[in-house]
Formats: structure tokens, C-alpha cells, sequence
């Protein structure tokens, strides 16, 4: 936690200050296991480029050990290549993920 507020507010590409506190950052690292935020830094460093975008809609922790990732998508919607990307590189590491679709009643 201490690099967090090290440089909480420091310009980042890929991290948005405002979004990650150190509560949400706390509850991320007591839910999702090390392995797994291993993986996905290692998807984030092997093309930062690709990385800044597609990652999936929500986070979602529920108690520890037990977590997704998930894209969510509306009526007439689908993935974009990025999406599908990160959807492969997190399914081919074992990390829970999913799509959601959602229709208008």
C-alpha cells in the first residue's frame, strides 16, 4: 500500500487514480489470489500497448479465492478485437471470466 500512496496521483496510462483507492486496492489484494494478479500484470507487460484498452467491464469480488472478470454487453452489442484479446489471454490463464448479456424487457 505504501507504493500506492507513493504515487497515487502521478500520471499513468494505465491506472485511473481516481477509481483505485487504496480500500478498493486492499479488497482486491485480500479476494483475488497472487498467482492470478500475477497473470494478469504478465498479460499487461507482454504488450502495454494492446493492455490500455478491452479489459473487462467490471471486477467483481465476492470472498476470497472466488472473483470474475466481466464484460458486459447490450442488445445488438459485441466484443471488440481488444475485448476478445483479453477475454483469450485471461481464459488461457485459468482466470474467471465471462461475458454477460443483458436485453431490454
Amino acid at each position: 500500500m505504501r507504493t500506492h500512496r507513493d504515487k497515487n496521483g502521478i500520471s499513468n496510462r494505465l491506472i485511473n487514480w481516481s477509481e483505485l483507492t487504496e480500500e478498493r486496492l486492499e479488497r482486491i489484494v485480500e479476494v483475488v489470489d497472487a498467482p492470478a494478479l500475477c497473470q494478469v500484470l504478465s498479460i499487461v507487460q507482454e504488450g502495454l500497448e494492446e493492455a490500455r484498452a478491452g479489459f473487462p467491464d467490471l471486477t467483481v469480488l465476492y470472498e476470497p479465492g472466488r472473483y470474475e472478470f466481466v464484460e458486459v454487453k447490450g442488445p445488438g452489442d459485441r466484443l471488440q478485437s481488444n475485448q476478445q484479446l483479453w477475454m483469450r489471454r485471461l481464459l488461457e490463464r485459468d482466470i474467471p471470466t465471462r461475458v454477460m448479456r443483458f436485453s431490454l424487457v
